[in-house]
């Protein structure tokens, strides 16, 4: 196991960390949190945007199930991007990953298919557009 690098990077409002590297015979996995969660609203801006537009008319009850049932698609969709490559070049397949937590915040598991080879001495995390460096010791 790899400790997270020792930062928080601000993304949207929220604070982005990674926790740990998890170093594996075929895979990695990564550990994050978001504390507190970033805006996912303003991640998204023009695609609420459009709902918005694309629902005026309807009841709001309807209305405002609608923009949730978005909102919450667009917020996994980006908890889903988590990102990991390394100063060789290797090719890292995302395999799963999960969070949970709520408003203030989150945690959150990704893994990839490959191990880290011999030859890296860094990985890299890409979570929420932030760039996390590990040195693989």
């Amino acid at each position: 196991m790899i400790p997270g690098p020792d930062v928080e990077v601000e993304v949207r409002g929220g604070r982005a960390r990674v926790l740990a590297i998890e170093l594996y015979d075929n895979s990695v996995a990564v550990t994050w949190r978001l504390a507190p969660t970033p805006d996912f609203d303003a991640l998204d801006a023009f695609a609420l945007a459009a709902t918005d537009r694309d629902t005026d008319g309807l009841p709001p009850r309807d209305r405002e199930r609608i923009q949730d049932i978005v909102r919450r698609g667009l917020e996994r969709n980006h908890l889903h991007q988590v990102g990991l490559t390394d100063d060789v070049g290797t090719e890292y397949t995302a395999a799963g990953s999960g969070w949970s937590g709520g408003m203030n915040e989150m945690h959150g598991r990704a893994t990839f298919w490959s191990a880290v080879p011999d030859r890296a001495s860094v990985l890299y995390v890409e979570l929420l557009g932030a760039r996390f460096e590990a040195p693989v010791t």
